[in-house]
């Protein structure tokens, strides 16, 4: 493979029916950014670096980027209705290039909508898009065109991707992925390949991490190294919308690779239009009713399936990461905000019900919650003992504090300083010891 040429043209997906749709999914949040100096005397141009990171198009601000072009676009968001109407500027006609470019917009636009029609929006926003290039890779000798794009959730990287089998163009079909040896999402690569390369360079990393580095690398250069990220979390997802699973709660099984006895799973979708399980690491959408709804029901679920990610990382977070207790709190009171929504759709209230009820998610709030405890028990501990040292450095002051009494008593009554010292102190000597035995002794 090291030697091997590009391989003809993309693979361009066309769906007449409704088939089947492998979305793996990654949240990233950083944790912390590495300290570098700005290059003040650098000039990076958005379009030449959308090009440098394998970026077709960014959207921002109500703007569009591509290298090629810019647009600006206006969202009008119905909440009584839950639609969404798009305005593109400087665009008077659709003739096969503008509509070609539109094309290219829509999709970040539909996830712009879920965000509006799913989740509190005063909460929960999608700030930035990115459309990426679709790359080759190989995975046990076997090629396959990885589409993809990736989002911003308030401050955590979601990174989305399918795969292409590229010698039959077939996406990868819903029992493609049984057990951790065929889970693409976290399984590395060999080789990759993007499409203004002329050969395939070995490569051991996850599909995730390659698109999620080109955003974060694009992000440095565009601010001329003041982002420039150091340790980040993460965790991992996989979405799949099909209508030839017959038995849910077997198929979950098969995909976690993983017999699992008095496995139940319950549909949380508030429509007849399709149906919708998830666990924590695990969604999949069945009995899709028409083939026209489909693209919405998958950017719809990506969102839902988003949300689960981000509030599951925090959680990571708090229990791995965040070691301060006065963090982890504040970061908790606001997970917690989360659960509690206002103006959101019962089918987003039923996801949030179902993963407080998964057995990761629980199995993290007992760990924050002892955490907490220890943290403040510590506290505790460290306060007693400043405590202790307050009291002897008083004890001490208190003892020779006793000097100018004494001074006044050998003037005033003719009592000898030097024997009075030696007695008082003896006392206090004695004294402290019964003190410091018993307040040690309860330790």
């Amino acid at each position: 493979m090291g030697s091997k040429k590009i391989l003809a043209k993309k693979v361009i997906s066309t769906r007449t029916e409704i088939k089947d749709s492998v979305v793996f999914m990654t949240a990233y949040e950083i944790n912390e950014f590495q300290k570098q100096s700005a290059r003040f005397g650098q000039k990076n141009k958005v379009k030449s670096l959308l090009n440098q990171f394998h970026i077709s198009g960014i959207s921002y601000n109500n703007t569009y980027i591509s290298p090629d072009r810019k647009c600006r676009y206006t969202v009008d968001f119905d909440s009584l209705k839950r639609v969404s109407a798009f305005n593109f500027e400087d665009i008077t006609e659709f003739n096969e290039e503008n509509s070609k470019f539109v094309n290219e917009i829509i999709p970040l636009l539909t996830l712009q909508h879920s965000n509006n029609a799913l989740l509190d929006s005063s909460q929960v926003k999608i700030s930035m898009c990115f459309n990426m290039e679709s790359f080759l890779v190989v995975f046990n000798e076997k090629v396959y065109q990885v589409d993809s794009f990736a989002y911003f959730m308030n401050d955590t990287l979601i990174v989305c991707f399918e795969l292409i089998d590229y010698e039959s163009t077939i996406p990868l079909e819903y029992d493609s992925i049984f057990g951790r040896e065929d889970n693409f999402g976290i399984k590395p690569i060999t080789q990759i390949q993007f499409f203004d390369e002329s050969v395939f360079s070995n490569d051991d990393r996850k599909i995730s991490d390659i698109i999620s580095k080109n955003i974060f690398d694009f992000l440095s250069q565009l601010t001329k190294g003041r982002f420039v990220v150091g340790e980040f979390s993460f965790v991992h997802n996989t979405l799949i919308l099909s209508n030839k699973i017959n038995d849910v709660g077997t198929y979950f099984q098969k995909v976690l690779g993983a017999s699992i006895k008095n496995f139940e799973i319950d549909n949380i979708s508030a429509t007849n239009a399709f149906e919708y399980y998830l666990i924590e690491s695990l969604g999949v959408v069945t009995d899709i009713s028409t083939t026209d709804s489909k693209g919405n029901i998958m950017f719809d679920c990506i969102m839902l399936e988003s949300f689960k990610m981000y509030l599951l990382l925090k959680m990571v977070i708090d229990y791995e990461i965040n070691h301060k207790l006065e963090k982890i709190i504040d970061s908790q009171i606001y997970v917690e905000s989360l659960f509690y929504p206002a103006h959101v759709p019962i089918i987003t209230l039923n996801m949030i019900e179902k993963l407080k009820d998964t057995v990761t998610f629980s199995r993290y709030k007992e760990a924050i919650a002892f955490k907490v405890q220890s943290l403040k028990i510590w506290q505790d501990r460290k306060s007693t003992n400043n405590g202790k040292l307050m009291n002897i450095l008083l004890y001490v002051l208190a003892m020779f504090g006793c000097a100018q009494t004494l001074d006044v008593l050998d003037y005033r009554l003719g009592i000898p300083f030097k024997y009075s010292f030696l007695i008082v102190t003896a006392i206090f000597i004695v004294l402290g010891f019964v003190w410091a035995k018993k307040e040690f002794k309860k330790e």
